[in-house]
């Protein structure tokens, strides 16, 4: 999905970006919006408006409502925001695991072996560290597979 400057400008705005989450679940008139959102009904149609020119919404009349609703574009928008989130948690997660795994090795007490007299089996700590600098490896490939995905793919359709 590429976003020219317009589209972009419109969706740098909080308020913006939740309308456009509102109206996933169904479409919804100002009224409904206003108090959804805690904003003014002259801020929510202000927002609209934009949207509406940007082609993230459409304007729909009934007899007595004119409601708002997501177009193609803005729920593409959704999708696309969305498995982004996806990825970027998970690689979180593991960079934030992998960190604790080298954390384990470095603040592990050292045990005492009567028997042998050594400190440690020799190579036991470092599934530790293999298995941190494998984690924290993951997440961020991760990353990069999403800021690929996102930033080169957006401009090639």
């Amino acid at each position: 999905m590429e976003l020219r400057k317009k589209e972009l400008k419109a969706l740098l705005c909080d308020s913006r970006v939740e309308i456009i989450k509102s109206l996933k679940e169904r479409r919804k008139t100002v009224a409904e919006l206003s108090r959804e959102l805690n904003l003014s009904k002259s801020t929510v149609h202000e927002h609209l408006t934009k949207l509406v020119e940007t082609g993230f919404v459409e304007r729909k009349r009934n007899r007595k409502w004119v409601y708002y609703e997501l177009t193609d574009k803005g729920q593409r928008f959704l999708r696309s925001e969305f498995w982004k989130l996806i990825m970027l948690s998970i690689a979180m997660v593991t960079i934030v695991g992998g960190v604790w795994e080298v954390l384990k090795l470095a603040f592990a007490p050292i045990p005492k072996c009567v028997e042998y007299d050594i400190a440690r089996t020799p190579g036991a700590d470092y599934i530790h560290l293999v298995a941190g600098a494998i984690l924290v490896s993951v997440g961020i490939i991760l990353i990069l597979y999403v800021l690929k995905r996102s930033v080169f793919t957006e401009r090639s359709r």
